[in-house]
């Protein structure tokens, strides 16, 4: 048995050594030509697998998405004024060279506006004459006069309707050559198109702000309480609200119907 086993051993280690002492084979490459030559096939192609793109590499080689665009928050058209009562019309925000805007017109073209954001950082807006014959300021908003008046419940207090030059949203009334004003005192409701006037008073306050129309005078103005103002001896006048009448071809965007 144990020769036996001794003969194994040795055939195992002979065989070995007979594998050891081969050649190792060559990997040198073989053009097709020498292959050819030799009445060879060509070389089977080589297929190079692609790595997997790391995820840095991706995110950096991948293009910028492009910035979706924003919905323009510019409107054009025309201010018609109409009774907050039965939504009859009285007229358009008038064009005058000497009566600026605080009234409407009945003779002529109304006066053309455009109505935009008045920043990025806020909802307010500003309303700004595009066709006006009256000198500059051209913003339509609210002037106090020569006086930083207030708005009170309980009081005919009022400022007016007016062309004024811009002011920061937000502010309190803006002291500009000798008289107080406001520009951005519009908000926009883009579900119900209205445009909401909001006086700000001096201290900061924001009281209720009604546009009212006194038509024999043919003015426009702002009240904080229209049943002081119509009770305190004056000619009646009535709360008005005004309708944003698109032209036929837009400055700033699609013109859309709203209300202020």
């Amino acid at each position: 048995m144990l020769f036996k086993l001794s003969v194994v051993v040795a055939l195992a280690n002979a065989f070995i050594g007979v594998v050891s002492a081969l050649p190792t084979p060559s990997l040198t490459y073989e053009t097709n030509a020498s292959r050819m030559a030799r009445g060879l096939p060509p070389n089977p192609p080589v297929h190079f697998a692609r790595g997997a793109t790391n995820v840095w590499a991706a995110k950096r080689w991948s293009p910028s998405p492009s910035p979706s665009p924003s919905p323009s928050s510019c409107y054009t058209g025309k201010i018609e004024v109409k009774y907050d009562s039965d939504g009859h019309s009285a007229g358009f925000v008038r064009n005058w060279e000497n009566g600026g805007v605080n009234g409407l017109n009945f003779s002529g073209a109304p006066l053309e506006v455009k109505v935009c954001k008045a920043g990025a950082q806020t909802d307010l807006y500003n309303i700004v004459a595009t066709n006006a014959v009256f000198p500059s300021p051209h913003y339509v908003g609210a002037t106090s006069g020569t006086v930083a008046g207030s708005l009170t419940t309980g009081d005919r207090s009022s400022v007016s309707f007016s062309n004024v030059p811009r002011t920061t949203p937000n502010g309190r009334p803006a002291l500009v050559n000798g008289n107080y004003y406001e520009s951005a005192i519009w908000t926009f409701d883009t579900s119900t198109k209205e445009l909401t006037p909001q006086w700000i008073n001096p201290d900061g306050s924001r009281p209720n702000t009604v546009i009212a129309y006194d038509i024999r005078a043919n003015e426009l103005f702002f009240v904080g309480d229209i049943s002081q103002w119509n009770v305190s001896g004056f000619f009646a006048s009535a709360v008005v609200r005004a309708s944003f009448s698109p032209l036929p071809s837009a400055l700033c965007s699609t013109p859309l119907d709203v209300s202020l």
